[in-house]
Order: C-alpha cells, then sequence, then structure tokens
C-alpha cells in the first residue's frame, strides 16, 4: 500500500470511506494479504494511472469511433 503511494497513487475509497474501494490494494489498510489470506494487488484504474503494461492500453471515444477488442486480464499478461 505504501509502495502505491510512493508511486503517487491515492487511496481507493468510496463514498466517505478513504479505503471503501476493496478491488485493489490502495483500498486495502492490510498487507499484500489479508487476515483471511485473500491475495490483493493494484486494481486496473490504478495499472492504468502508473502506466504499466501500456502495450493493453486503449482510449475509444464512442462518440466518434467503434472497436471490436478483447479485454485483457492481469492474468492474461502474467500467463502469456
Amino acid at each position: 500500500h505504501e509502495y502505491g503511494h510512493l508511486l503517487g497513487a491515492r487511496h481507493s475509497g468510496r463514498e466517505n470511506d478513504a479505503y471503501g474501494d476493496k478491488t485493489g490494494y490502495m483500498g486495502n489498510k492490510v498487507s499484500w494479504q489479508d487476515d483471511i489470506g485473500t491475495q490483493v494487488c493494484f486494481n486496473a484504474p490504478k495499472l492504468w494511472y502508473f502506466n504499466w503494461f501500456p502495450q493493453y492500453h486503449r482510449t475509444v471515444n464512442p462518440k466518434y469511433s467503434s472497436v471490436n477488442t478483447r479485454l485483457v486480464g492481469i492474468n492474461d499478461i502474467v500467463t502469456g
């Protein structure tokens, strides 16, 4: 979590809870693994913010164009 701050990320909040978004590491108050063994990582918005895996980034404005593409999950990147 603190590494995320060092990289410029803020907490992943929800409504009035600064840690309310539990989809990733910046909404998690604990370490990389919580008390019950759930492993967490940075979520998709943080990966985009850090510009990690830019070869998979695409910005499309549906008002002006359409696109037929495949969504890529982190596991697709890790396992090739």
